[in-house]
Order: C-alpha cells, then structure tokens, then sequence
C-alpha cells in the first residue's frame, strides 16, 4: 500500500507529534513508533472523545495512531495509522494524506488486522524491526482482542512474546488502568515505561499496580450491582455507573458471558460526569448500528463487532428510544448483518 510507505516517510520528521488512542492498542502503537523512529512528542485526545476537535492544536504536524477518524489534509495530519472502520467519502479519500488503514479501504477485516499494532509490524515496518518490537505488536492485539485470544489465530504470535495469554492479558490491563483513571500523566509514564524496558516494568512497576488495583475493586463493585433493564433473545441492555472509565472492560465481560447475544451497556462515569453508550457482540456484525449512530450526530467509532458511542445525557436517557431502535434492527433479518 503506498499510503503506508507515506507514513514510514512521514515517521522520519522526528518534529513529528504523535497523536494516539488512550487504550493499550493505541498506547503499545506509540511506543513502538518511539522505539522504532525516536519519536518524542506525543498527544492524547480527550478521553472518551473522538474527532479533530478533541485533539490538541500545539504542534502544526500530527500523526494519528488507532484513533478512529478519518482527519483531512486542512488540520494539519499528515497520516493516519489505524485498523478501525471509520467511513470514506471521495473527499475524505483524497484530502487525507497517508491513510494507512486496509480495513477502512476495504482490503481486508478485522480479523486481519486486530490491531493498529499488527497494522504498523505488516505494513509498515521491516521484519527485523517488528521482531524487535513483537510484545509490543502481541500487547496491543491482546488489548483489542480480550480473553478471546486464547481461541484465535494469534494464540501463538501471542504465547510466543509473552508465554502465556494470562499474562499477556494481565499486562494490557495494568497499561489501560492509566485511561480508565483519566490520567494522562500514567499513559504518558507507561509509554515511557514500554520504550525504556518492556512488558517487565509494566509488570513490576508499584505505581501502574496501584492504579490496577483501584479498578479492579471499582470493577467487581460494578459487577455485584448490575443487572439488565431489558432482555430478549437477541439482546441484552444493561445500566452501570462506575468512578472510572471502565465501558469497555464492563461491555467485554458481559458479552463473554452472553456469546449468542448482542449486548448493550448504558454507562455513566462519574469522574467524566459524561454516559457512554457501548454495544459488543461475538457473532453480529454491528456496523449498521454504527452507521445509525452516526446518521443520528452520535460521536461515535467502532469495528465489526463493537460500537461505542457519547452519550447526549451524562446518565444515558436520551438514548433510550434509540435502544428501542437498535432492538428493531437486530431483529429485522434484511439489515445485513454477518456472523463470524
């Protein structure tokens, strides 16, 4: 792809800032394009926010790593690296320079590329670099794929760098209890901690425990009080409040729980004083609802099988019509879906 041999060359502007998710896939992508191109600047957007606006304007050059937007020329981005299905009009195809992105483009699946790590060690990086750097690509393919690594294809790329799945596991949740306490300080510091000395810092380090023991607590705390509002065949829709931003870590659990489900969790975060709509399921495709979402001005992103989205009302209730929507369409059998 030649949009990626752009962004290699774009890497080499060590003026360069980097700009990238908050969570363990975005943050092993950065620390790998340190290690590999001695990238110093780095931007985290707003967390919980996605769009040019939730991006910082202090550097006139940015480079954008697993966020899940499709940013234009005009702003100032001069590439994008990501594995996420964002959609492309022609001018967004033209404007935005460097898209290195094969899902979005059509080439291929998630399933082909998990992860903005595994995107960076195929298509941009030489062999030999991505073997220096392979617990960094395995971290953040762990870190989106979840527990259900352990019956894919990468189960062995992943026992290879880490020698087991639960302790690959247990260090992408020690590097994303950084995000899920809003400290951008601790995503900057684990970042340095990655580059400077690997997986075994992360997993030594008292300060990243510390934070990873707070949200474990807070998550079994989470877990002992919800309970679904509504329930069907098709559908589960759960209500939880939490300190912390754990939508994600919840939303995964509970689909693990319910495989044959599509499972929807309404989530108010007290330290973002903001709701969080999250929908994950192991067998249908959701970008119809995802498309939904953005028809209707949601702020929103996701992949094949997870769509997240901000909601309008920190408690979640202007989305519960729109619930009532997404029931229809999992229960209209000519929406398209697919299934794994």
């Amino acid at each position: 792809m030649n949009s990626c041999i752009q962004v290699r060359r774009a890497l080499e502007d060590l003026d360069l800032c980097i700009v990238h998710h908050w969570d363990v896939d975005g943050v092993a992508s950065s620390a790998i394009v340190a290690k590999i191109f001695n990238i110093t600047k780095f931007c985290v957007p707003k967390i919980g926010c996605y769009g040019i606006e939730c991006i910082g304007t202090e550097h006139s050059r940015y480079l954008i790593l697993d966020y899940g937007i499709a940013p234009k020329r005009s702003v100032g981005i001069v590439g994008v690296v990501d594995h996420h299905r964002v959609e492309l009009s022609n001018s967004d195809a033209s404007d935005c320079v460097s898209l290195c992105n094969p899902v979005a483009l059509g080439r291929y699946s998630e399933n082909d590329f998990p992860s903005t790590t595994w995107v960076l060690a195929r298509l941009i990086l030489t062999d030999r670099e991505a073997d220096s750097v392979k617990e960094l690509v395995a971290l953040g393919i762990v870190g989106d794929i979840g527990s259900r690594v352990a019956s894919s294809s990468w189960l062995e790329l992943v026992v290879k760098a880490f020698g087991s799945v639960d302790r690959a596991l247990r260090v992408a949740r020690i590097v994303d209890a950084c995000y899920q306490r809003c400290d951008y300080s601790c995503i900057d510091y684990v970042r340095r901690l990655l580059v400077e000395c690997g997986v075994e810092c992360i997993e030594e380090d008292s300060r990243l425990l510390d934070a990873h023991r707070e949200i474990e607590e807070e998550f079994k705390k989470v877990l002992r009080n919800i309970v679904p509002i509504y329930v069907d065949s098709e559908i589960e829709v759960f209500r939880a409040r939490s300190r912390f931003f754990i939508t994600s870590r919840i939303g995964r659990y509970l689909a693990d729980r319910n495989p044959d489900k599509v499972v929807v969790v309404l989530h108010h975060v007290e330290g973002l004083n903001e709701g969080f709509l999250y929908i994950r399921s192991h067998r249908r495709r959701l970008t119809e609802i995802l498309h939904v979402l953005r028809a209707l001005r949601y702020n929103a992103g996701g992949k094949d099988f997870v769509v997240a989205a901000i909601c309008r009302d920190p408690f979640c209730n202007d989305v519960e019509e729109l619930v009532e929507t997404l029931v229809g369409i999992l229960h209209e059998k000519s929406t398209g879906f697919g299934s794994r």
